[in-house]
């Protein structure tokens, strides 16, 4: 019995600090955007929550894989970046796209997958997403750093090509 409530209350805790670092991250213009947190999060995957738009899914949890520059798995889940494209394995730039994004998405980070709308899978069934690692928003630091290119051909279905980053570099 004493383990049990033991167990409730480190679970109350957690998600209270969760919360506490959410509620101080989002009271910061761009915190989300532009800064790198320390918070603890469980791992789950549900509908739209207030830190995704739209109404497809939102992946919270912890970067489990780095596939390539454009592609990662969060708790499991294969992840290919909308709307930008970073080079091929025997390709020029592919080990620094992929180091970009260790870099930035290392395995075990924090990690927010906010699913495409208007484009929710690819072509093999991976989740297509903005992804967000401990508040940097990855797509638009591979496309700052000059890692990966826009793909401007989906511009007219992302949900994201109004996003400043998507325009900046080619959607619209």
């Amino acid at each position: 019995m004493k383990l049990v409530k033991l167990i409730s209350i480190l679970i109350i805790l957690a998600c209270s600090i969760y919360l506490i670092m959410f509620a101080i991250t989002s009271s910061i213009p761009g915190a989300i955007e532009s800064t790198v947190s320390n918070t603890t999060e469980q791992t789950t995957s549900a509908p739209q929550t207030e830190i995704c738009s739209g109404s497809a899914l939102c992946i919270v949890g912890r970067v489990t894989a780095v596939i390539d520059g454009d592609t990662l798995e969060i708790d499991g889940i294969r992840i290919r970046l909308a709307l930008v494209n970073t080079p091929e394995k025997d390709e020029s730039g592919y080990n620094e796209a992929k180091e970009f994004t260790k870099m930035v998405c290392a395995i075990g980070t924090h990690a927010i997958a906010d699913q495409d709308d208007g484009q929710p899978y690819d072509r093999y069934n991976r989740v297509v997403a903005k992804v967000i690692c401990e508040g940097v928003n990855l797509n638009a630091a591979l496309l700052e750093n000059g890692h990966a290119k826009i793909l401007t051909s989906y511009c007219s279905k992302s949900e994201f090509r109004t996003e400043w980053w998507a325009r900046k570099y080619g959607c619209g």
